[in-house]
C-alpha cells in the first residue's frame, strides 16, 4: 500500500510539473493584409509528358531543358534527370549516391541561378554546381559538377535558395531564431539574419520554432527578393535580400491562425505545431513576374499510431505577383508535388505524384 501510494504521489508531481508549465503564443507573422478570394480562377487540365522514375522533389526551367530532382532514388539511383523539350526525350539519371566527389547523399533542392545548375545536398551540407552554362551541361559530360563545401561553424541548414554565385540564404537555419540566414560565399564568408518572429521566443527549441514555422523560400531570379511561403499556414512573406528587411506579408485564402504555442515542459521548450491540423504551400516555382505555389489546404493525415503522414503536394496552385498581391488560382485535375514554369509565364509543367508521370498545361499568364 505505502509502494502504491508513494508511486501514485510520483504520478501526480509529474502530472502537475508537466502541466503547469508556462505558456507562449508566438505569432509567424503580422500579416499587413488577409483576404479570401482570388480575382481570378480556372481549371486546368494536365498533359501527360513522360513517365520519370522515383518521385521528383524539384524542378527547373532553362531553355528547353528541364532539370528534375529524384528524392527517392534508391541505394543505387540517380539524384538527375533532364527531360528535353525539343526531342521529347528522357536523359539517362545522373549525379550518385555517396561521399565522393560529384555525389550527393541528401539532396534536397535545385535551382538556377547565374546560368548555372544548383544542387543543395543537406547531409554532406554542399552545393554541386554546374561548370558550365545549363545550357551546355549535358549528363554525359564527366565531372560536369563543382563543389562548394559550407564552412563549419554552428549554423546548420535545410531549406535553401541561391540568391547568386556566391551567395544564398536558408529558411531553415536551425540554430538561428529569426526567419532568415543570409551567407556570403566570398573568400571571406559572412553570416547575417533577418526577419522576426512576434512574441517572446525561447531559443532554447530553435528547432521546434523552425518545425511549426516551416517555410520554403523561392528567390526572385534576380536574387534581390525572397518569398516564404509557410507550410503550417497559409502567409507568404517577401522580403528584400540585400536590404535584408521584410517588404510584405499577405494572409490567405483560408486565414488559417497565424499563432502558435510554446509551453515549457521539464525545462524544455517546444511548439505545438498541429494547432489547425492543416498542411498549406507545399511547393512552388518563380518567374521574372509571378510567384508559383502549390497549395494543399488539407487536414493532416495519421497513422493508427499516432504518427503524421505528409500530403504529397496539391490540386491548386496560387499565382501571386512579386508585391504580393493575389492575382490568379489554378485548379488542377491532378496531385502535383513540384512544379516549374517558362520564364515567359505560358507554360507550366508538374509531376503528377498518383500516376508517376511528368505533366504539363498551358497557363497564358501574360496579359492578366
Amino acid at each position: 500500500m505505502k509502494i502504491l501510494t508513494r508511486f501514485s504521489l510520483v504520478v501526480l508531481v509529474v502530472v502537475l510539473f508537466w502541466s503547469c508549465g508556462e505558456t507562449k503564443v508566438i505569432r509567424v507573422s503580422e500579416a499587413g493584409a488577409k483576404f479570401t478570394e482570388f480575382p481570378d480562377s480556372c481549371g486546368i487540365a494536365m498533359k501527360k509528358v513522360i513517365d520519370v522514375p522515383g518521385i521528383i522533389t524539384g524542378m527547373c526551367l532553362a531553355d528547353s531543358t528541364l532539370f528534375m530532382l529524384n528524392s527517392k532514388h534508391g541505394r543505387e539511383g540517380r539524384s538527375l534527370y533532364n527531360y528535353y523539350l525539343g526531342s521529347d526525350s528522357l536523359s539517362l539519371g545522373y549525379v550518385t549516391r555517396g561521399r565522393g566527389p560529384g555525389e550527393v547523399l541528401g539532396a534536397n533542392s535545385i535551382c538556377l541561378a547565374g546560368g548555372k545548375l544548383w544542387m543543395f545536398d543537406i547531409t554532406l551540407e554542399k552545393f554541386l554546381v554546374s561548370r558550365e552554362s545549363v545550357i551546355d551541361a549535358m549528363p554525359d559530360k564527366a565531372g560536369m559538377f563543382a563543389e562548394v563545401r559550407l564552412e563549419k561553424d554552428r549554423n546548420v541548414y535545410a531549406l535553401v535558395a541561391v540568391l547568386n554565385d556566391s551567395a544564398f540564404v536558408s529558411s531553415a537555419n536551425l540554430t538561428s531564431p529569426f526567419k532568415v540566414t543570409k551567407v556570403n560565399m566570398g573568400a571571406t564568408p559572412t553570416v547575417s539574419h533577418f526577419g522576426e518572429y512576434h512574441g517572446e521566443v525561447d531559443s532554447s527549441y530553435v528547432g521546434g520554432l523552425k518545425k511549426a514555422f516551416n517555410a520554403l523560400p523561392f528567390a526572385h531570379p534576380s536574387g534581390e527578393k525572397l518569398v516564404l511561403a509557410y507550410t503550417n499556414t497559409d502567409v507568404i512573406e517577401i522580403y528584400d535580400t540585400q536590404k535584408e528587411r521584410r517588404l510584405v506579408a499577405i494572409h490567405g485564402p483560408d486565414n488559417i491562425t497565424l499563432d502558435f504555442e510554446q509551453k515549457q515542459k521539464f525545462a524544455r521548450a517546444f511548439i505545438r505545431d498541429d494547432k489547425d491540423d492543416i498542411r498549406t504551400f507545399e511547393g512552388g516555382a518563380v518567374t521574372e513576374e509571378y510567384i508559383y505555389l502549390i497549395y494543399s489546404g488539407k487536414p493532416l493525415r495519421y497513422m493508427s499510431n499516432g504518427r503524421r503522414l505528409l500530403n504529397l503536394g496539391g490540386k491548386s496552385i496560387l499565382v501571386y505577383d512579386w508585391e504580393g498581391n493575389p492575382v490568379k488560382k489554378f485548379l488542377l485535375d491532378k496531385q502535383v508535388v513540384s512544379i516549374s514554369v517558362s520564364q515567359n509565364d505560358e507554360m507550366l509543367y508538374a509531376f503528377d505524384v498518383n500516376e508517376g508521370c511528368l505533366v504539363k498545361a498551358d497557363i497564358k499568364m501574360q496579359g492578366i
